[in-house]
C-alpha cells in the first residue's frame, strides 16, 4: 500500500451538514473543531449542505469558516425530504424515532426516488 508523502500537499472536502461556527449550537461548535483539526492535516474545503429553509442555513452561516478554509460554500438541496416530510401524519419526534426505527439517520439526506434514480 502506498502511503501520501508527508510533504505532498493535502486537500481535504469537508463536507457538513452543520455550519461551523464558535458561538453557535453545541453541532456547530463541534464542526468547528473538526474543521480546526483537519486544518492540521492540510488546506480544507467547506461544503455545507442544508435542506431550504434550514434554521442554521442563514446568508453568514459560513462567515467563521471562510476564515479558515480556502473555499467555503454553502448549498441548499431543494430535493431533500425532512422527516415530517416523509411521514406528514407524524409529530417530528416521531418522525425522526420512524427514521431510527428503519435503521437511518434523520439528520442524513433523503432524496426523491426520481433523484436517486430509483424505478
Amino acid at each position: 500500500m502506498d502511503f501520501i508523502p508527508e510533504h505532498a500537499p493535502r486537500r481535504i472536502l469537508f463536507v457538513t451538514r452543520i455550519p461551523p461556527k464558535k458561538q453557535g449550537h453545541g453541532g456547530s461548535q463541534r464542526a468547528l473543531h473538526l474543521l480546526n483539526g483537519l486544518l492540521l492535516l492540510g488546506t480544507v474545503d467547506v461544503l455545507y449542505v442544508h435542506a431550504p429553509g434550514d434554521k442554521d442555513a442563514s446568508n453568514d452561516a459560513l462567515e467563521e469558516a471562510r476564515e479558515l478554509a480556502e473555499h467555503a460554500i454553502q448549498l441548499a438541496l431543494s430535493d431533500w425530504i425532512q422527516p415530517n416530510e416523509r411521514w406528514p401524519w407524524l409529530s417530528w419526534k416521531a418522525a425522526q424515532a420512524m427514521y431510527i426505527a428503519t435503521g437511518t439517520c434523520h439528520e442524513a439526506p433523503r432524496l426523491p426516488a426520481a433523484v436517486r434514480g430509483d424505478r
